[in-house]
């Protein structure tokens, strides 16, 4: 992965303040000053390095971060175990002028997040604001622009979330996808990216399932049931990107009641997949973020004190 090329180049001038700066805080110990406060130049140091770190973390924070001002919240919210999950540098292809890099991506056992990134060494121009006026001078025949939809080991899988971000180097922008897979995956597998148009064989790239396996946490419970509500733990799995519970409703009220709670009587941001009001059985999808400190080892999932399942996490 080239880290030059994800970062916004810091502003004019930043190079000659920090050097100015520097010199200003050796003359000062050459000088024999003490060290028992902090000078202005070195404040200034501080104050420059931090302001360029903060505009290069801006435009692109990685597929855990890919940006905040786009990213839906939940989707940024992670445990530190997340990291040891990425999977780096995954592919690299040369369509004429246009370059594709697969950087990033992870798979956490329930779902799959993708970073790649187009760059075309004919554009001369960059958009950072504006990745759709680099994607019209991209020489993109043949190409989608961006990925309408993928495939794990040949089966399609549909994109639940998919962001592009431009960048200051002329003609590159870096793409962002997500989908939620139903199948829980096994040892190697082949993911597939639809960029390509017509029938030509699409970038594809190899990603190993074993250490989602090692990360995540499953979880059991009792039903609960009264008064004509049966509510039954189906699956609950847990790892360093979120939580999901697979819960089945025998009843006509609203399951929009029912959360998942720490211990502590927390409440776990989280939401709903899908729900149909005419359907009086189903299986509801519910997705949680991880809490800060991790998962513990009893959650409940609850509508109120006296309609509660206690879930017990392995």
């Amino acid at each position: 992965m080239n880290l030059e090329k994800s970062f916004r180049p810091v502003p004019d001038g930043f190079e000659k303040a920090m050097n100015r700066a520097f010199i200003q805080i050796r003359q000062e110990q050459r000088a024999g000053k003490t060290a028992k406060r902090l000078s202005f130049a070195m404040v200034m140091a501080i104050t420059l390095l931090v302001a360029a770190m903060a505009v290069a973390a801006a435009v692109w924070g990685g597929v855990l971060h890919f940006s905040d001002d786009w990213m839906q919240d939940h989707e940024s919210i992670t445990l530190p175990q997340a990291q040891g999950l990425v999977q780096t540098d995954l592919a690299h292809y040369q369509f004429g002028s246009v370059k594709m890099d697969v950087l990033q991506a992870i798979y956490d056992g329930q779902e799959l997040r993708i970073v790649y990134s187009l760059e075309d060494s004919a554009v001369i121009n960059a958009y950072p604001d504006n990745p759709w006026q680099t994607l019209e001078e991209m020489n993109l025949k043949g190409f989608l622009g961006s990925c309408d939809g993928g495939a794990i080991d040949g089966k399609d899988i549909y994109w639940e979330n998919d962001r592009m971000i431009g960048t200051q180097v002329p003609g590159r922008v870096l793409f962002y996808k997500r989908a939620n897979l139903e199948e829980t995956l096994e040892g190697k597998f082949t993911v597939s990216l639809y960029v390509l148009a017509g029938g030509a064989e699409q970038p594809s790239f190899v990603m190993d399932a074993g250490m989602a396996a090692a990360a995540a946490k499953r979880g059991t419970a009792k039903a609960y049931e009264k008064d004509g509500l049966k509510v039954e733990l189906i699956s609950a799995v847990f790892t360093p990107l979120r939580g999901s519970l697979e819960v089945r409703f025998t009843s006509a009220d609203n399951p929009h009641d029912w959360s998942l709670y720490l211990p502590d009587g927390t409440l776990l941001s989280g939401y709903m997949v899908s729900w149909d009001p005419e359907e009086t059985v189903q299986d509801i999808l519910f997705l949680f973020d991880p809490p800060q400190a991790g998962w513990p080892e009893t959650l409940f999932f609850k509508a109120s004190e006296s309609e509660k399942m206690e879930v017990e996490i392995q």
